[in-house]
């Protein structure tokens, strides 16, 4: 899912089960992030010429992207 997308996920308190399970299997884990990070400085060209696969390797290794899911989980948590 894209960075996007995940800033744009609709909280529904209806499927709270069921969106809790998908963010948090989307929830990426120290190895990912450090791996994001060594891609982006080995080859910072892909941010222009893969901008989807940049962008988002961007967002898991300055932790963003864990950020977002965090924010979204803590709605979710106040859901009755």
């Amino acid at each position: 899912m894209s960075y996007n997308d995940l800033a744009y996920f609709q909280i529904d308190c209806s499927k709270k089960r069921e969106q809790v399970a998908f963010l948090q299997s989307m929830y990426s884990t120290d190895n990912e992030r450090r791996n994001a990070r060594f891609m982006n400085l080995l080859t910072p060209w892909t941010v222009f010429t893969d901008r989807a696969g940049g962008a988002r390797r961007k967002y898991v290794g300055n932790g963003e992207y864990n950020w977002v899911i965090r924010q979204k989980l803590y709605k979710l948590n106040g859901c009755p």
